[in-house]
């Protein structure tokens, strides 16, 4: 790959894949098969040869997720957080009208003390007054956010953006 980035257009919500409707046991979780799209990126994802994935189709549909034994049906946002990524040290969303929102309450406070220590560095005022809704003016600082938890040292377990 040469330190580039591989991007990879996955379909949302048409199953092309054909797979058992059985529920599989992971641990002690039981959930469903993935299949279609969600199986292929699943699959890309796992591989490490792509880093960036591009969602289209069907992403306001609903999707099934097995909680507390019963099966639901949930928005991609939370079918994305709780099924294909439910180890991501921080899941973090993006959208003109809410700007930056996390996947909990814990990953909002986690990313707000690092913003804390950003502004003493940089001399900005973001922990007081709010990031910036404009993505032009938020990303260098989710950049060094992001090369903060790629040098290793928290423990964090990969830092997921989804932009909408």
């Amino acid at each position: 790959m040469s330190g580039k980035q591989r991007q990879v257009a996955v379909k949302a919500g048409v199953d092309s894949v054909e797979a058992s409707d059985r529920p599989v046991s992971a641990g002690s979780a039981t959930r469903l098969p993935l299949r279609g799209w969600a199986l292929e990126l699943a699959r890309r994802w796992n591989s490490g040869t792509y880093s960036m994935f591009v969602l289209h189709g069907n992403i306001f549909d609903l999707f099934p997720l097995i909680d507390g034994g019963e099966l639901t049906f949930v928005p991609l946002k939370a079918f994305l957080r709780r099924r294909l990524f439910p180890e991501r040290g921080f899941f973090m969303f993006y959208d003109l009208g809410d700007g930056l929102t996390f996947a909990d309450a814990a990953m909002q406070k986690r990313f707000f003390e690092w913003l804390a220590i950003y502004d003493e560095v940089e001399g900005t005022h973001y922990h007081s007054v709010g990031l910036p809704r404009e993505f032009v003016k938020l990303v260098p600082v989710l950049r060094r956010f992001f090369m903060h938890y790629a040098e290793g040292a928290s423990g964090v377990r990969g830092v997921t953006l989804v932009i909408e």
